[in-house]
């Protein structure tokens, strides 16, 4: 019955522990209640005291200990466990009395940890310092140091009023390994964005563009997409005004990337390009241009359309003749598109059967880079075809026999028809050559292809 009435007049709850601070006597009761032999109350107590923190609870259970009454020893416990600094010289005067030294000892190791979770809850510089004047080779130690040495760098961040750049720097020089530091570099990385801003204001993109890499340098998570965005976009009208033409669409081109609409002025200057190009004899880098003028806007399909099949018209042209350029013209007509398929496909096997062959053969070095594996493993296919049945009657031992008998191997229709037996004979390896590395990428040519046998002593003569 007198335990139920003693539990009765103890806290319960948050609000009647937060008026303890208020109620001296119900902490002083509380404080006389760690005297009790039973663990209940005691730790009840103990508990309760804890709640209240230090600034109620400190002073009597202080003056319990420096009187040096029944509940001394658990009031040091109490003391040690509220973690608070203040009360450490009671702790370590209690060291120095025999009867409480051991509940001091252990006062203390309460006292550390407690201290340290403080830290790590709410750390400030006086109660870091705290914890390594009295806890020199305490387990947290280093760890302790580290969050000093932020709270100290804050304190220093803290302290600068309307900093400007040379201010930043030196702080982060200062303060190189702190959580302040990264504040810092956000700062100087707002400052080049104003620096920027200001560059723009002034006509000079190529400054602001500076200043901008300067300020990702300063913080890599800062988003200067926007501001980017329209210093290339400047740079890029500045440099048409110099007619440097490719470096204005390498500008333009990331403005687009990074949000800017400049899709009409764009795709002008690649439609532009795209016919210097073609009067420079550049085939494939028009090309280029054409597909990327359509891309960047697409009302310019029609004009785009026109120009590539006049193009497409001279390519094939210039692939009838033997000569400088047929490899760009064929990859040229290539790039074209799908559409250019047939029409370039009746011209690299009229000159198959002329027993030209490298046309065919550059198609097929260049096919892969624009689509066209399976339209060229088709082509060679069918030019092998018509290679092997050439090659096959040439080598009919009736003409070879005839060719070499007498004074016939050296008349005029001999030697003509030599000359193009092995005209044939080369057009065939190289479209052997040409469809072995298709094969080699998985292409299936079935017995159309020869296989990795030795020739013949015959097919070598």
């Amino acid at each position: 019955m007198l335990f139920a009435l003693w539990l009765a007049c103890l806290p319960h709850n948050a609000a009647e522990v937060q008026a303890l601070g208020d109620d001296p006597e119900q902490v002083d009761r509380l404080v006389r209640a760690l005297r009790s032999p039973r663990d209940e109350v005691w730790k009840t107590a103990y508990a309760e005291l804890l709640e209240a923190g230090s600034e109620a609870a400190s002073p009597e259970l202080r003056e319990s200990v420096i009187k040096g009454k029944t509940e001394a020893p658990r009031a040091l416990l109490v003391l040690g466990e509220l973690g608070d600094p203040d009360n450490f010289d009671l702790l370590a005067g209690a060291q120095q009395v025999p009867s409480l030294q051991s509940w001091a000892d252990e006062a203390f190791l309460l006292a550390e940890e407690s201290l340290y979770y403080s830290i790590r809850d709410e750390p400030t510089v006086a109660v870091c310092e705290a914890y390594l004047l009295w806890f020199p080779e305490g387990p947290s130690v280093r760890e302790v140091q580290d969050i000093l040495y932020d709270e100290q760098a804050w304190q220093a961040y803290e302290a600068l009023v309307k900093p400007d750049e040379v201010d930043l720097i030196s702080f982060v020089r200062a303060w190189p390994r702190s959580l302040a530091a990264r504040k810092a570099y956000q700062d100087l990385g707002q400052l080049r964005v104003r620096v920027a801003e200001e560059e723009l204001r002034r006509g000079r993109p190529e400054r602001a563009l500076d200043a901008l890499a300067q300020a990702r340098a300063y913080d890599p998570d800062l988003d200067t997409k926007e501001l980017e965005a329209v210093a290339r976009q400047d740079l890029g009208r500045a440099l048409l005004e110099h007619a440097e033409v490719d470096k204005a669409i390498l500008e333009l081109e990331e403005a687009r990337r990074l949000g800017a609409r400049n899709e009409d002025l764009l795709g002008t200057l690649y439609l532009r390009r795209a016919q210097e190009r073609f009067e420079r004899l550049e085939p494939v880098g028009g090309m280029e241009d054409l597909r990327h003028a359509e891309e960047v806007d697409p009302g310019l399909a029609e004009t785009v359309g026109g120009l590539r099949e006049l193009q497409v018209r001279a390519l094939l042209e210039q692939i009838e003749q033997s000569g400088k350029g047929r490899a760009a013209a064929v990859e040229a007509v290539l790039m074209a598109g799908p559409a250019h398929h047939e029409v370039l496909s009746k011209v690299l096997m009229a000159a198959v059967d002329r027993g030209d062959c490298v046309p065919l053969v550059q198609a097929a070095h260049v096919a892969d880079r624009h689509g066209a594996e399976v339209w060229v493993r088709s082509e060679l296919a069918r030019a092998l075809a018509v290679a092997d049945e050439r090659v096959s009657t040439f080598l009919h031992p009736t003409n070879v026999g005839a060719l070499l008998d007498g004074d016939a191997m050296f008349s005029l229709d001999s030697r003509s028809f030599r000359g193009e037996a092995l005209g044939q004979l080369v057009c065939y390896e190289r479209l052997v050559g040409a469809a072995q590395k298709q094969r080699d990428l998985g292409a299936d040519f079935g017995k159309v292809l020869p296989g990795p046998a030795p020739r013949t002593d015959e097919e070598l003569a």
